[in-house]
């Protein structure tokens, strides 16, 4: 069973992942890579949220999974298929998932389009654990997702609110990103025009402009409203959302151990 893991270090789930395999003693059965340090072959493989995990060329979790049931996986190299499988449970799954990546939920917060994450099918079928059902099918897959259109449909003013949230840690980790180890970091986009322009660079430059490739924004109004919901929610939460995903940062950082054996595995490739 070839193992191989996409991570970036400042992901709470890799920093899970990874040291639960360390204490397991189960760091030399994989192959660790760092989206950061090799970019070009997590576009290759269209990763769009990690942590990835690819067994035997094939991708079985991504983003948002069990860091008990991967292990475990590991270190018994069997896959476990299922004879059934629940939509409504592959539903929420994707939802979480889709809030869960910077590419996905960027993506449908500028061009709300909600068959987007669905063209990135290895994800979809990841996520939402479709990928072990045995009997899966083109039906299946078709059902999943017009099962979550309808359902997103359903909870819009919800999963609207989750959006913003989820946008707006987005672009609190990329300031706390920069700024480290500046602990009192002001808010930065009290223009809106500025936060407008930031989220259309975000979606257009490096590794998420590669992925994301041409799209037109086909409801202005929707974009807008968008924005001026994200920026009265950073305003408004700034201080909190400064202070909670600087102590996840510091936990990364501070944490010598992982620290050590992140690197070493991740730059030793």
């Amino acid at each position: 069973m070839k193992i191989k893991i996409y991570g970036h270090f400042t992901c709470a789930t890799t920093y899970k992942l990874i040291k639960r395999l360390y204490e397991k003693d189960l760091l030399k059965e994989i192959e660790l890579i760092d989206v950061g340090i090799d970019p070009f072959e997590a576009l290759y493989r269209n990763i769009v949220s990690v942590p990835a995990v690819f067994i035997d060329d094939r991708l079985f979790f991504s983003g948002v999974l069990s860091v008990r049931e991967v292990s475990e996986v590991i270190e018994r190299k069997v896959l476990s298929f299922t004879e059934e499988y629940d939509f409504e449970n592959g539903v929420e799954r994707i939802k979480l998932g889709i809030l869960d990546s910077a590419f996905l939920s960027l993506n449908i917060f500028v061009f709300n389009d909600l068959y987007k994450p669905f063209l990135f099918r290895d994800f979809i079928e990841a996520v939402s654990r479709l990928v072990f059902y045995k009997k899966r099918s083109e039906e299946d897959f078709a059902k999943l997702r017009n099962s979550f259109i309808t359902y997103i449909d359903r909870v819009k003013e919800d999963f609207e609110n989750d959006l913003i949230k989820a946008v707006a840690k987005i672009i609190t980790r990329d300031m706390i990103h920069e700024t480290w180890p500046e602990k009192n970091i002001d808010f930065t986009f009290s223009d809106k025009k500025m936060l407008r322009y930031y989220i259309l660079a975000k979606i257009s430059l490096g590794r998420i402009g590669s992925i994301n490739g041409y799209n037109k924004i086909h409801d202005q109004k929707i974009f807008r409203e968008r924005i001026d919901k994200l920026h009265n929610f950073l305003q408004e939460r700034w201080n909190v959302l400064i202070k909670d995903l600087y102590d996840e940062y510091t936990t990364f950082y501070e944490d010598e151990i992982y620290r050590k054996i992140y690197w070493s595995h991740a730059k030793n490739l």
